[in-house]
């Protein structure tokens, strides 16, 4: 039935090939497809008749009525069609299903708020005169007939069994009806204007006088006919009776239902019918006035009122029944805020213990209690024991490397593939990290030990080393002595920290303030416990390695390092930092859900448990549970470990975070009152670091180390550490956990540095969107910690930080770490030569301190031989990092320290900064010529270690020489600046701020399209600003100051003394603040298709079936396996290049290849045609042109580490090898 009211409907109106033009004809089909669905411009032409889409005039009449979309992420540049042309839809489209014409009214609804059903109404359009009697269909006595039964059937329809006329059939019938009235009233119209005919129109609601002349149209003459039913049971009825009941009876089942819905309003629609009867008939008037008044009013004047009466009041009781539902709502809401207050009021009085110090600080900074922490993502579970933790996602990055070197150009392929031999020549050392070689150091024997330790640590030291070296026995010139007194068992690392805080301070500011301290840090209840021997002190000295020896168990000991040195490589190799092997950092990030641990444990062990099985769940075809990985079961982002959201791993009373950096005491301000804030402050962290190397080295704080103590543990942690150990060691790993040698401070403290270092970088490229909202350098980095994902920075801060004293070897890492620090910076010396020589002279080395033995692969070795190596062999803020490591802990909260340590390594910083501009023959040096530093610059510029190890990419020649120097300094006042808010920061839950990533990428495209000059001189604005906020002098004062000469003199003799000797040196490279840039590509795709199609492999010189170019390193690769160039797969270049991140461009299809490790998935191609649409594997033959925004969202997404955490890559991300 509905087909063929529509078919009559279509033949009456159809005007395809009558009356309607070719531009005519180009809007009805466009504004038909475009109604569907947003679509690209191929798709518009395929979807156009042959003749409409060869036409001239497409792209004007499509312009017209269709807004172009630009296109971004992963979306094509498409069409989208106006809001004013979507009164135009034709919903009697020849061309409609029933799928198309559904999808068209939902969204006519979310447009136009209204129902197309109700709105759209089929009308007559004129015809050309052959065919102008084609109207009498519709106004015929035959569609009278039809619509009225359609009409009795919806009627009298049984509730119990299904309608024969249902709704659609029915609003079928009543838009058939309505164009037989809109016939009728445009052929009256014409008919009065060629007979002269009066035709008297009110308003809208009133009626229209006309003559005799209506019998023309059987539609509203037999309208009021009354028909005898079939059936005496049922009165007779005409088709106006029959619209008035049907109407009374929708409005009083469905009004609610259908008001305001995206589906016919029945009753609104007859009810527009009645109105237009009565205004094209007399006698369909006075037959309404009787049956409805409410819709005819009796008298003409009246109407208007009466009406306006009626749905005023209609319109009142609506509103009060809403404003009725709202109270309700309201009284609901008032009750539970009621609650809540009650309920924080309680707290309040429970918590009447902490002082008003604390409250207003808390207050004021923006703590984060314990009833905002989320609760379990599993369980929901708010009162469980289980430690709460955070879903976290740890990945290998090289993003540093990356920006070192500069990106590849695709006009330059020659210079590919060197990004990963430097670097990778930097992470091994196969020499001594001093002047001599091993041999040398064994067979010398006139050098006498640095230190003394007792005969318990030599017992301790002789019984581990005779396990790794059967010549250590010989060993005997370690002095010898017993003494019976012991430790008090009362006594914490928190309180040992607290006395040797205290005595740094008395040595450097003298007694009488060496009650300065911050006293949230202080435990005074376990403090002065420590006693010393009167005839202790008499014995031989104690060393902070002797202790750190002597506390590894007899159990650990006795786990041979050698299975480690057979399972990690065949040719032992040592490394002078302490880091990943195959990258440059591990970055953490997260998603910001919860679990509890046991629930984590749980759900992780049904995992692996249907993955044993073969059973399919969410994400098993690319997350492997053996790992840890799992998707989050919220927001199905990638996961593979788990952090604590608690910071205290005391057992104590967790207590509320506040920042870490507090408000300086009186004592500490009188203090400090004597120095000048126009000078650098460098000289006190000089005399810190050497009063603290002293300092821990002393008898007594070492006796109390070695003694019993109250350790603390923290299980939470096992999960973290135990990946960090799997990514930093990949094939030792599981031999490191038996020797209790996995610092776990150690992991999470260089997992925080590198994080800062990659955040730093990713927020590079959005520097310059803050300039247009007038943000300074200072509140766009603060805005990067705050932003969903900064908060995971602060929660790894505070649990790094109470990491550091979980037990004594954590406590003695540092300490032996400050020593070596001390000598390297103060004095000048390696100090790790004096553990060789300590040990030397029986002429064995112990394993765990011979850098050329497989000892020199355990954590702790390789973080000494970083801390011991020369100042300027290291990045200035890893060296910050070390140096606030190593110190006791209640330094990190004290601002007066922090700002003589970021002085400190910022004249470091600059130095190296100084001696790679020298090295340059571009670089001007005669603007340094009167400045103390130009001698000893010049003289390692003319040295061939100093010249290969100080490198740099981006020195511009343009730039004044003193600003390029300054610009060197950028990146490390960055880090510190996110360093130092991240101590003042207090936030360690998630902030939903609903940023996305395609935000991010609009902001991160803003920094390309800037020029030269104006990026220069934000970057000079943002340097300022930060220069002037850690108080740092301008460059000429620094180059011209005499200590700044004395240190950098002492310094590059060390460096020079120390690096001549080795074999592998590493390159130190030095960059301004430069954003992340993948390849550079040409504009036009026929230009890079044309180089590399049939470019030869450059590993086994055959062409490529399906060559993929790596946008990272410019190389070419494959995606498919071949046996002769297995580093051309592009899995394997992933791992060799990227540390298992790959970007492909696959050059025969345009698409590109995202591959994380064994994991890929697809990304649109980066080349679009003139419309903004791809050209898949160039089946369409369009010319492609670089989409900017597309290339700027792949390297948003490869900056921030994103490709794991996107919804739009892991859709589409498998495991599979790509075919």
């Amino acid at each position: 039935m509905q087909e063929m009211l529509t078919f009559l409907i279509q033949l009456v109106k159809e005007r395809r090939f009558c009356g309607l033009s070719t531009a005519d004809n180009l809007r009805r089909e466009l504004i038909y497809k475009l109604a569907i669905g947003d679509a690209t411009h191929s798709q518009i032409v395929k979807s156009l008749p042959r003749d409409l889409s060869s036409s001239d005039q497409l792209q004007n009449v499509l312009d017209s009525l269709a807004a172009y979309s630009n296109p971004s992420g992963m979306k094509q540049g498409k069409y989208v069609l106006r809001k004013s042309c979507w009164k135009e839809l034709d919903l009697y489209h020849p061309r409609w299903n029933s799928r198309e014409l559904q999808i068209a009214e939902e969204r006519y609804y979310r447009f136009c708020k209204i129902s197309a059903l109700n709105a759209q109404l089929p009308r007559w359009t004129h015809v050309f005169n052959p065919l102008r009697s084609i109207s009498n269909i519709a106004t015929s006595k035959a569609v009278l007939q039809i619509v009225r039964a359609v009409l009795f059937y919806a009627v009298y329809s049984d509730a119990s069994s299904a309608s024969r006329a249902p709704d659609n059939v029915l609003v079928t019938g009543l838009h058939l009806l309505w164009l037989a009235l809109d016939i009728c009233e445009s052929e009256r119209q014409i008919h009065a204007g060629q007979y002269g005919m009066d035709v008297v129109q009110h308003d809208d609601e009133s009626w229209v006088v006309l003559s005799s002349a209506e019998e023309a149209f059987p539609i509203l003459t037999y309208s009021t006919e009354l028909v005898s039913p079939v059936s005496d049971k049922v009165k007779k009825e005409s088709m106006l009776t029959l619209l008035v009941s049907l109407m009374h009876k929708y409005k009083e089942e469905n009004d609610a239902t259908f008001s305001g819905s995206k589906y016919c309003n029945i009753p609104s629609l007859i009810e527009i019918l009645l109105k237009k009867f009565a205004k094209l008939s007399k006698e369909c008037m006075v037959t309404l006035r009787q049956m409805a008044p409410h819709i005819v009013p009796s008298t003409p004047d009246h109407t208007s009122t009466k009406e306006s009466l009626g749905s005023s009041s209609d319109s009142m009781e609506k509103k009060a029944k809403a404003r009725q539902r709202q109270a309700e709502i309201m009284a609901k809401m008032r009750a539970e805020q009621s609650k809540f207050a009650e309920s924080m009021k309680s707290s309040e009085n429970e918590g009447h213990d902490v002082t008003m110090l604390e409250t207003d600080v808390s207050s004021s900074t923006g703590v984060v209690s314990e009833e905002s922490l989320p609760v379990c993502s599993l369980c929901r579970d708010s009162d469980s024991k289980s430690p709460l933790c955070y879903l976290i996602l740890l990945q290998k990055s090289r993003l540093a490397t990356f920006v070192e070197m500069g990106n590849p150009s695709w006009e330059n392929p020659a210079q590919v593939n060197k990004t990963v031999s430097v670097k990778r020549e930097d992470s091994t050392d196969s020499s001594v990290s001093g002047s001599s070689t091993s041999e040398e150091l064994v067979n010398d024997t006139t050098v006498e030990p640095s230190f003394d330790i007792d005969n318990m640590e030599v017992d301790a030291f002789l019984d581990f080393s005779n396990e790794q070296h059967p010549l250590i026995r010989y060993i005997s010139s370690f002095p010898t002595g017993h003494s019976n007194s012991t430790a008090d068992e009362n006594v914490s690392l928190e309180a040992i920290e607290a006395d040797i805080y205290s005595s740094i301070l008395n040595d450097l500011f003298g007694s009488s303030n060496a009650h300065i301290q911050d006293s949230d840090q202080m435990l005074p209840s376990n403090t002065s416990n420590i006693t010393v021997d009167t005839k202790r002190t008499r014995s031989p000295k104690r060393s902070v390695l002797g202790t750190y020896v002597s506390c590894l168990s007899a159990k650990h000991r006795h786990s041979s390092l050698y299975d480690v040195a057979s399972k990690s490589s065949a040719s032992v190799t040592t490394r002078n930092r302490f880091g990943p092997v195959d990258c440059d950092g591990i970055h953490i990030s997260s998603c910001g859900h919860a679990v509890h641990q046991e629930c984590h444990d749980r759900y992780l062990f049904s995992l692996k448990q249907r993955y044993v099985r073969r059973l399919g769940f969410e994400g098993g075809h690319i997350v492997d549970p053996d790992l840890g990985e799992l998707l989050c079961p919220v927001c199905r982002r990638f996961a593979n470990s788990i952090l604590p959201a608690s910071p205290d791993f005391s057992g104590k009373t967790s207590r509320m975070v506040r920042p870490f950096v507090q408000t300086l005491t009186p004592q500490v301000v009188t203090t400090t009152s004597d120095v000048n804030r126009n000078c650098l402050q460098f000289p006190r962290a000089l005399s810190l670091l050497e009063s603290a190397g002293k300092i821990v080295g002393e008898s007594k704080f070492l006796k109390a180390i070695s003694g019993k103590l109250n350790e603390t543990t923290n299980p939470a942690l096992d999960p973290c550490i135990r990946r960090l150990a799997m990514l930093y060691y990949p094939r030792s790993h599981s031999s490191f956990s038996p020797s209790k040698r996995l610092n776990p401070s150690l992991f999470l403290w260089d997992t925080l540095r590198y994080s800062l270092v990659s955040t730093e970088i990713a927020s590079r490229g959005r520097m310059s969107s803050h300039s247009a909202e007038s943000k300074s350098c200072l509140e766009s980095l603060r805005g990067e910690l705050n932003s969903s994902s900064g908060f995971i920075l602060s929660l790894l801060f505070h649990a790094a930080h109470s990491a550091r004293n979980l037990n004594r070897l954590e406590v003695l890492l540092r300490f032996e770490g400050i020593q070596l620090l001390a000598g390297s910076i103060c004095s000048c010396i390696s100090g790790y030569k004096d553990i060789l020589n300590a040990t030397k002279r029986k002429g064995s080395l112990p394993s765990m301190v011979d850098p050329a033995s497989e000892g020199g692969l355990f954590p702790d070795i390789q973080f000494w031989k970083q801390c011991a190596d020369p100042v300027l062999a290291q990045d200035p803020f890893s060296s910050l990092m070390s140096a606030l490591f190593c110190l006791p802990v209640q330094f990190l909260s004290s601002a007066e320290f922090f700002i003589p340590f970021v002085h400190l390594f910022y004249v470091v910083c600059a130095i190296q900064a100084l001696i790679t501009c020298y090295g340059e023959e571009t670089f001007d040096r005669s603007n340094f010529n009167d400045c103390l530093l130009n001698d000893v610059c010049k003289t390692m510029s003319g040295y061939d270690i100093a010249r290969e190890y100080f490198v740099s990419k981006y020195i511009d020649p343009s730039c004044h020489p003193k600003d390029m120097v300054r610009r060197l300094t950028y990146p490390y006042l960055r880090r510190s600046t996110l360093l130092w808010e991240l101590l003042r920061s207090s936030a360690t839950s998630p902030l939903y701020d609903g940023f996305n990533i395609w935000e991010g990428s609009h902001l991160y495209l803003s920094n390309s399209t800037q020029d030269g000059s104006s990026s220069l001189a934000m970057e000079l604005n943002g340097l300022r600003e930060l220069e002037d906020l850690f108080q740092i002098q301008s460059l000429d004062l620094i180059l011209q100051d005499e200590s700044v000469h004395m240190l950098a003199l002492k310094w590059s003799q060390h460096f020079c003394e120390d690096y001549n000797p080795r074999k592998y040196r590493g390159t130190l490279f030095s960059t301004p603040a430069v954003p992340f840039r993948l390849m550079q590509l040409p504009d036009v795709y026929q230009v890079l298709l044309e180089r590399y199609v049939k470019m030869q492999c450059p590993d086994c010189g055959s062409v490529p079936d399906e060559p993929a170019l790596c946008l990272l390193c410019g190389k070419l690769c494959s995606p498919s396996w071949k046996p002769c160039c297995r580093t051309g797969k592009c899995q394997n270049h992933a791992l060799q290049c990227g540390a298992g991140i790959g970007i492909f461009l696959l050059v025969r299809k345009t698409t590109i290849l995202l591959q994380r490790s064994a994991r890929l998935a697809f990304w649109p191609s980066l080349y679009l045609d003139a419309f903004g649409e791809e050209d898949h594997e160039m089946q369409r033959g369009k010319p492609l042109y670089l989409s900017q925004e597309r290339y700027t969202a792949l390297t948003y997404l490869v900056a921030s580490h994103s490709l794991d955490r996107t919804s739009e890559v892991l859709r589409q991300t498998t495991i599979s090898f790509y075919d």
